[in-house]
């Protein structure tokens, strides 16, 4: 009669760690669920190759899209600069039609700092240790995208 008694005992506490343990799942995976996934961020210098034409830095990032819902990408902010953000894919031809996508996409966020165009200094808006914060819009709420290390490509002349 004990031993019977136990097994039903230890079959209850079995089916309650296995609903506690579901719902933590269901629960972490609905309302901690990631947006967006960076891929890749890089950066590289620049310089015109003649007098006058300028130099900067154009910062790539690759952003894999993991949801449905639309969203903005709206500016990004590099060593306490605030650039505006392009969108751009992963296709070779260029298009002056905006860039669509959907869930399941990688699309590439550009920034460019320019000596021909500066950008005034401004604090960043969210506190994080990396090298840069994008930020999106989506369902009208205002999301950042932290980026922990962004690579240096080779410097590129433009001539």
């Amino acid at each position: 009669m004990r031993y019977h008694k136990l097994r039903l005992f230890s079959n209850s506490v079995g089916r309650l760690l296995i609903i506690v343990l579901f719902s933590t799942f269901f629960i972490s995976a609905f309302f901690f669920k990631k947006d967006l996934k960076l891929v890749s961020a890089t950066s590289e210098t620049w310089s015109g190759g003649t007098a006058g034409s300028g130099s900067g830095k154009e910062f790539y990032f690759k952003i894999k899209i993991q949801t449905s819902k639309p969203i903005i990408f709206d500016s990004v902010w590099i060593n306490n600069k605030m650039l505006a953000t392009y969108l751009a894919n992963n296709r070779l031809s260029i298009s002056q039609e905006p860039i669509k996508f959907t869930r399941n996409d990688t699309i590439i966020v550009r920034a460019s700092e320019s000596s021909l165009r500066p950008s005034a200094p401004s604090n960043r808006p969210n506190n994080f240790s990396g090298e840069a914060s994008i930020r999106y819009y989506l369902d009208g709420k205002m999301k950042y995208l932290n980026v922990k290390k962004i690579t240096i490509n080779k410097s590129v002349n433009r001539q």
